[in-house]
């Protein structure tokens, strides 16, 4: 679940507000009633980081392969096979 705090209450609350994101919790910042910045747990933002290079790597290892979009289908349906 998110929470979400003002712009000045966290200015005021800072250190509250990295303890909560250090132990997990996403807080949404905001300003005049508007999302301004969201602090995260940085676990967060290194898996995002993670993810995006993994998806680097696999586009060039598909180039690399020559892999069509049909392959990837049938790669689908292997993969689906007794899952239903």
């Amino acid at each position: 679940m998110q929470n979400s705090i003002t712009a000045f209450d966290a200015k005021t609350h800072f250190s509250k507000i990295l303890d909560r994101a250090s132990k997990g919790e996403e807080i949404l910042v905001t300003r005049r009633g508007k999302a301004a910045a969201k602090i995260v747990p940085v676990n967060t933002i290194q898996d995002i980081e993670i993810a995006e290079m993994a998806s680097v790597r696999l586009r060039k290892l598909a180039k690399e392969i020559n892999l069509q979009p049909s392959d990837l289908e049938e790669w689908k349906k292997y993969r689906d096979v007794g899952k239903k």
